[in-house]
């Protein structure tokens, strides 16, 4: 693996403690000043459109990883993570490809001969990973191990003792360990700011009128 290919660490020393890093999240999940700067009330346009209603997904993902945190749950925490994940993929790729919005306005086999066809989340992905963030698709790929209930999410119930000869089980979700719940602020905290970033540079490019 190339320097470039590899996955960069998330910053877990941003956080005192767990209730810090939750702290953290649940500030950051404001859309609102986004809405505020583009949203034309009754304006149906595709892109103010499209920009609306990630307006929307963001703030809910969002609101609902810092929630479960609260709540002490990976079993929801990542797979809500992920979803987050491939809005930010996808406002990538509708930032270049802003005839793609008229492919998610009806169900794939509604679609029109002259719009163009669905891209599977994996090539969002991967043209996320080429042309803006190298390590986005080893990050997402760790997401889905987690998501599809790979080795991740098997042994996040099961917490060995220090000298690894016992382990505890719990019924209930929580923390497997503290790193757990940071690693899970962190990630979140890099796509919320990668959404924020992504959707001014949507509505600069696409939505922004002079200001009278």
């Amino acid at each position: 693996m190339t320097e470039e290919q590899r996955p960069q660490r998330l910053d877990l020393a941003q956080f005192a403690s767990v209730e810090d890093a939750i702290s953290k999240v649940e500030s950051a999940r404001d859309y609102t000043s986004i809405a505020e700067e583009y949203i034309v009330p009754g304006e149906l346009a595709l892109p103010m459109l499209f920009f609306g209603s990630m307006i929307n997904r963001c703030e809910g993902l969002h609101t609902g990883i810092a929630r479960e945190m609260r709540e002490a749950n990976p079993q929801a925490v990542f797979p809500l993570i992920r979803t987050y994940a491939e809005a930010a993929a996808l406002l990538i790729y509708v930032i270049d490809h802003i005839k793609y919005i008229e492919a998610l306005i009806d169900k794939p086999q509604q679609r029109r001969q002259d719009v163009p066809a669905r891209l599977k989340v994996g090539k969002l992905v991967s043209y996320a990973k080429r042309k803006v963030a190298p390590g986005f698709k080893f990050a997402y790929d760790e997401l889905s191990d987690f998501t599809h209930f790979g080795s991740t999410a098997m042994w996040t119930p099961y917490v060995l003792d220090e000298d690894g000869k016992k382990f505890s089980w719990t019924s209930y979700p929580r923390w497997k360990s503290d790193e757990q719940a940071l690693i899970a602020a962190a990630g979140t905290l890099e796509i919320s700011a990668a959404t924020h970033a992504l959707l001014r540079n949507f509505g600069n490019r696409y939505l922004k009128r002079p200001r009278g």
